[in-house]
C-alpha cells in the first residue's frame, strides 16, 4: 500500500480544504491511499532555518 507523509509549506491562513484537495491530488496521480499531511507556515520555516 503506497503511503505519503509530508510537510506542506502554505500561506500562514490556507484554504480550508487544501489538504483534502492533496489527499485526493495524491490518490488520483500517484496511487496513494493513505496521506499524513501536516500544514506549515512559510515564514516559521524560514525563521527556523534562520537558526539552524
Amino acid at each position: 500500500m503506497p503511503v505519503l507523509t509530508a510537510h506542506v509549506v502554505a500561506d500562514p491562513h490556507p484554504p480550508a480544504d487544501l489538504l483534502t484537495r492533496l489527499r485526493r491530488c495524491a490518490a488520483d496521480h500517484f496511487g496513494i491511499s493513505h496521506a499524513t499531511l501536516q500544514t506549515e507556515p512559510a515564514r516559521r520555516l524560514c525563521d527556523e532555518a534562520a537558526h539552524a
